[in-house]
């Protein structure tokens, strides 16, 4: 359960964020709803932007349509929506930053040479900036992993439940790390396999490694 809901969440913010996230590049009105939106749920805690889901999804579950999707006020639903909002922010921010460094002088070489906007995105943009997108992806997952285990507040599963009974009155420190090691595992594995993702799409794309420096600095700063 615990693994399942946040990959799905990853899932599901990446093929919405990397569209939104170039739509926010062009358009200076959609970069301000969006992450006026985004930045808003963003600033709310983890527990608590899970309770305020149940308000809306509460109204939503009594909808025939979103009752026959399986949409509820309490389990799955609430848990996959918060911890969505905030990948999303992340992927978005993440892209959306990348481009933005972009030297203009690609563009326009790109458009000299005839490509259009569609294939600038293609074969020039989202190749250049691919190793960002990924390091998003990696912090997007790792925060999800982690976040998911406060779905237990709201009838969810997962690796949470068992932290919260090994710390519902007497602390069982056994039952915590039942639910923390499991999601420490995760987190580290995920983050190893993405890590070198990344640094294979850089090494293509500037030609050279990073040195045993650079690779610390680069930890040191995530």
């Amino acid at each position: 359960e615990h693994f399942g809901i946040s990959v799905l969440v990853l899932l599901v913010s990446v093929v919405i964020g990397i569209p939104l996230g170039y739509l926010c590049y062009r358009y200076k009105t959609v970069d301000t709803i969006v992450m006026g939106i985004l930045n808003v749920a963003r600033s709310i805690p983890s527990i608590a932007l899970i309770m305020v889901m149940v308000i809306p999804l509460s109204f939503l579950k009594n909808v025939a349509f979103f009752r026959q999707l399986g949409i509820g006020a309490f389990g799955f639903t609430p848990v996959f929506c918060a911890l969505f909002l905030y990948a999303l922010f992340q992927i978005i921010n993440s892209l959306n930053g990348a481009l933005k460094t972009i030297d203009p002088m690609y563009i326009k070489t790109a458009k000299a040479m005839g490509m259009t906007d569609r294939m600038i995105l293609f074969k020039v943009q989202l190749p250049m900036v691919l190793p960002v997108i990924i390091s998003g992806i990696r912090v997007a997952l790792i925060s999800t992993f982690t976040a998911a285990s406060l779905g237990t507040l709201v009838g969810f599963g997962g690796l949470g439940t068992f932290i919260a009974m090994g710390s519902n009155g007497a602390v069982a420190l056994d039952m915590i790390l039942l639910g923390a090691v499991p999601i420490m595992i995760m987190i580290f594995i995920t983050d190893f396999i993405l890590t070198k993702i990344g640094d294979v799409f850089e090494v293509r794309i500037s030609g050279k490694k990073k040195n045993r420096y650079e690779e610390s600095v680069e930890n040191w700063n995530d």
